[in-house]
């Protein structure tokens, strides 16, 4: 039933303009920085691992311009 539900919304999706599922995926993204998981988190310490030298508010604007792109 997931499967079905999951192809049925991308069925859907697909019949959007291009900037309307650019302003999905940005609301999602945001979404994503908001609300507390495993994407956000892997971002964080992808960025801490590969940029070392920049502050945490850096970093999470970083994350946050990553995840909404």
């Amino acid at each position: 039933m997931r499967l079905i539900a999951i192809r049925l919304s991308l069925r859907l999706l697909a019949w959007l303009p291009l900037p309307v599922n650019h302003a999905l995926g940005g609301v999602i993204g945001w979404l994503f920085y908001l609300i507390p998981n495993n994407v956000k988190n892997t971002t964080l310490v992808n960025l801490s691992l590969c940029m070392p030298g920049l502050t945490n508010s850096e970093k999470k604007k970083l994350a946050r311009r990553s995840l909404i792109e």
